[in-house]
């Protein structure tokens, strides 16, 4: 007897539609206020440009062009603000199901590969803003027609701007959600992400106009202004420039992005890809039973607590000296034992929420011994000006102004 065997081909995706058209109908809602916001930043403004001034100034037409070009790119300020925002509540809500032990088996559960739902979801959200993206950019096409004419490349660099900032941000927002499995943990490690470089940098330079005498420091180091996406991003994106260029017999000032700064946007769209693909790497290891703990992997948590030990110790220890005892009145040995104290309690809070549990001190005193050394070994470090900054001579064109005082 002979049998036959029938079987499908299967087949792999990145995308599942089910599941895409399941999140576009759980959160059009989010979509919807989006475009509502944009609409007040860009197509009802140009309009409203344009109407008053075929309304009073019919013939200075050439002056309307540069106010609607200006006004679009003013409106990338709008862009940045929008999508720092969107990288920490789009995660929030399409990865939400990773924070209950529910609801992540029974999404574990269908037959969709792990990569399917992590790009899925990520689509669905990325492609929710971009949708309004693309409805603002003909709606601001239709707002400077009655001007007799639409400035296509401001508005197509406004488009890619936006969407360029959107994906670095979305994609870091995904890192940091793969990451823990708390929701309201998301936000805090997208904020750390963010600033966390630039406030230690705060602190160190605190610490050295306090330890040199005549430093000051007004500036960031380029690394750390690297290292802080929104710091960055502001300068590339919001500094633009007023350019003086003949139109029509006329001069007219026109708004451009400062010079390398689509370099910079472009670098963190690689950077964001980057992301991507480590958050979509660590959603495959991801255990299904990190919903409900702070941090999802193991080898993560001794980072986190030594992170929020150090960071905690040094700013938090500063602050306890110098703004509640009333002044570094008790010079170095008042600030390592402030430090000392205020370390001591990040580590232990952190510990005890990644360990859901007040018993942490018998197994960790000799960890939070050793995080108390590192915190006094970098003050005495800065102390001792441990990397020369005292006698470092900065080159001519880093000199800004010199002043002297007699």
């Amino acid at each position: 007897m002979n049998w036959e065997v029938w079987t499908m081909p299967r087949k792999t995706s990145c995308c599942n539609g089910t599941l895409l058209r399941s999140d576009v109908r759980h959160y059009w809602p989010a979509g919807f206020l989006y475009v509502l916001v944009w609409l007040m930043i860009l197509p009802i403004p140009l309009l409203q440009t344009a109407r008053d001034y075929l309304r009073f100034q019919s013939e200075q037409t050439v002056q309307l062009a540069a106010q609607l070009h200006n006004h679009v790119y003013a409106a990338m300020t709008g862009s940045l603000v929008l999508a720092v925002l969107a990288g920490a509540v789009i995660p929030m809500a399409v990865y939400a199901y990773l924070m209950t032990p529910r609801s992540v088996g029974l999404m574990h559960a269908l037959p969709v590969t792990r990569t399917s739902q992590f790009f899925t979801h990520f689509l669905s959200g990325f492609g929710l803003l971009t949708a309004g993206n693309l409805l603002i950019f003909l709606l601001s096409a239709l707002a400077m027609m009655p001007s007799g004419s639409v400035d296509w490349a401001a508005l197509g660099l406004w488009l890619l701007v936006t969407e360029l900032l959107e994906l670095f941000f979305l994609s870091l927002g995904a890192l940091c959600a793969m990451a823990t499995g708390w929701l309201l943990a998301i936000p805090v490690l997208y904020g750390a992400a963010n600033c966390i470089v630039l406030l230690v940098c705060v602190v160190v330079q605190f610490l050295q106009r306090w330890f040199y005498f005549g430093f000051e420091s007004t500036t960031f180091p380029m690394a750390v202004i690297w290292l802080t996406p929104i710091a960055r991003l502001s300068t590339a994106v919001c500094g633009y420039a007023d350019v003086l260029v003949p139109r029509e017999g006329e001069e007219v000032y026109l708004r451009v992005l400062p010079e390398g700064g689509m370099t910079s946007l472009l670098v963190y769209t690689i950077v964001g890809l980057a992301l991507l693909a480590l958050g979509w790497l660590l959603y495959r290891r991801r255990p299904s039973e990190a919903a409900g703990d702070a941090i999802a992997f193991r080898w993560l948590r001794p980072i986190v607590r030594w992170t929020v030990g150090l960071c905690g110790g040094l700013g938090l220890g500063l602050f306890l000296s110098v703004a509640l005892l009333g002044g570094l009145v008790g010079g170095l040995v008042q600030l390592l034992l402030c430090q000392a104290v205020m370390g001591l309690l990040c580590f232990f809070a952190a510990q005890m929420l990644l360990q859901k549990s007040f018993r942490v001190f018998r197994r960790s005193w000799k960890e939070a011994l050793a995080l108390v050394i590192a915190l006094a070994a970098i003050t005495l470090c800065i102390r001792q000006d441990f990397f020369d900054v005292q006698n470092r001579i900065p080159g001519a064109s880093q000199v800004d102004t010199v002043s002297v005082q007699l």
